[in-house]
């Protein structure tokens, strides 16, 4: 799962007909899930803080990869194993519809096959320059919303440049990727 921060408001969707923990996107090799939107102050322990269902809007970059058998395997990844293991960078696009807003947006992810997500872009509510941190945990976001011990900050950049609602803010490459084997979240 991601948790995706910046004081400035990520956009995402606001959908009537998903609840979080729902399918929003599959591009074949990663699925994304409706998750929550964070509206107030990270890892705060008020329910109210948290609105649902929410759909992260931008893309997921990730490797994604076919291991032959030369060995190396368990959850093998073209870092464990570069001499076993082939990967092509691919994206999944998310629309770039949308309206709603908040200073977070939580959400799963399950890869289909063994992959590494290595950034994320998003749309922002204004432009600027402000702080954007990317937190991740193996498993769902789902009760862990107000617990920061659970979650590993992957991303942290002070003086992002954002991007109006319109176009994508890119992050660049998370300081270490976050490798998913297939059929994990």
């Amino acid at each position: 799962s991601f948790y995706l921060y910046t004081p400035n408001k990520i956009m995402y969707l606001t959908p009537s007909n998903l609840a979080s923990g729902e399918l929003a996107y599959n591009d074949g090799n990663v699925q994304l899930f409706a998750g929550v939107g964070v509206t107030e102050v990270k890892f705060s322990s008020t329910s109210s803080n948290i609105v649902s269902p929410r759909v992260f809007r931008g893309s997921i970059s990730y490797d994604a990869g076919s291991c032959g058998n030369g060995i190396c395997d368990n959850s093998e990844t073209s870092s464990t194993c570069p001499s076993d293991c082939t990967f092509t960078e691919q994206a999944l696009q998310m629309s770039p519809e949308g309206g709603s807003g908040a200073i977070g947006a939580m959400f799963s992810v399950k890869a289909l096959s063994n992959l590494e997500i290595y950034s994320l872009d998003f749309h922002s509510a204004r432009n600027g320059n402000d702080q954007v941190q990317v937190y991740t945990r193996p498993g769902p976001y789902a009760g862990f919303e107000f617990d920061e011990s659970a979650w590993t900050l992957i991303h942290d950049d002070p003086n992002v440049e954002l991007e109006r609602r319109s176009q994508v803010t890119p992050l660049g490459e998370f300081d270490s990727s976050v490798p998913i084997s297939a059929g994990s979240v």
